[in-house]
């Protein structure tokens, strides 16, 4: 996942869609639901969530939060 604004962007953590294989669980891309700013120091958590298929097709939330810096880090390189 990549952060991305005027000064560039920046890599924040990695999110993998997995493709089932036999007997494991399905799950769906991941999906972004949440961006929040710190307003104490120049920070960010971005909130993602993914669906999985569990045991006898009972489904789960799976939340990951990743979170960075704003003040360092940023290339001009595209991602």
């Amino acid at each position: 996942m990549w952060l991305r604004g005027p000064e560039g962007s920046k890599p924040i953590g990695q999110l993998w869609r997995v493709e089932a294989e036999s007997g494991e669980s399905p799950r769906a891309a991941p999906v972004v639901v949440g961006l929040l700013r710190s307003p104490f120091e120049p920070r960010v958590a971005v909130v993602a969530m993914q669906k999985v298929i569990g045991i006898e097709a009972v489904e789960a939330t799976m939340v990951t939060v990743l979170g960075g810096r704003l003040d360092r880090g940023w290339s001009q390189q595209a991602p």
